[in-house]
């Protein structure tokens, strides 16, 4: 009886959820992604550049790669900065 018990703990299991647009994206931290803003209405444009992507290379991205570009973006100044020290 232990052993099927244990067994059953990995077997997969069927999630039913549904996507609303409320439900979509949480708020962290005071923040709701909006997926038509700018880089999803992150925080962190400066006034006399503003929306800065030259380049294009938000365009057309999910908002979690443009999360994951933004943490990226933080971690490599941080290190760069210690660099300096």
């Amino acid at each position: 009886l232990g052993f099927v018990t244990s067994v059953t703990a990995f077997a997969p299991q069927a999630f039913t959820t549904s996507k609303t647009s409320l439900d979509a994206y949480p708020t962290v931290n005071g923040w709701t992604a909006d997926e038509n803003a700018f880089c999803a209405g992150l925080p962190g444009a400066l006034a006399p550049l503003g929306d800065f992507d030259p380049l294009g290379f938000t365009e057309d991205l999910p908002v979690q790669e443009i999360k994951r570009f933004r943490e990226a973006e933080v971690t490599h100044g941080r290190v760069s900065m210690l660099a300096v020290i």
